[in-house]
């Protein structure tokens, strides 16, 4: 999407981040900074992504952090399940599954 492109190109170039319109496009722009390996990028937005963790996202970002080696997201992730195991909600069995795994 352009909004990521243009952020990650943005962060490369001037080392700016628009923290105000940056929840709209965060993920992808992890998953972007990511594989583009923008290593300052991405530990940024992973500390952002984690502090930002509640039930209905969790699930999903452990399976993302696992994906992508986001060794500190994938720590919170956990951390907040272990915690909050009654908050976190699946969106079907094979996602619950996934995450009951990577818990092992």
């Amino acid at each position: 999407q352009p909004e990521e492109f243009e952020a990650l190109l943005r962060y490369l170039y001037a080392r700016s981040i628009d923290y105000i319109n940056i929840s709209d496009y965060i993920v992808p722009l992890f998953t972007l900074a990511t594989r583009c390996e923008a290593r300052g990028l991405k530990h940024t937005l992973e500390s952002l992504i984690a502090f930002n963790l509640d039930g209905s996202n969790v699930a999903s970002l452990l399976i993302l952090a696992d994906q992508l080696t986001a060794t500190s997201l994938k720590q919170s992730a956990v951390q907040f399940i272990t915690k909050n195991p009654s908050e976190v909600t699946y969106e079907d069995d094979a996602q619950k599954t996934l995450v009951a795994d990577l818990l092992k």
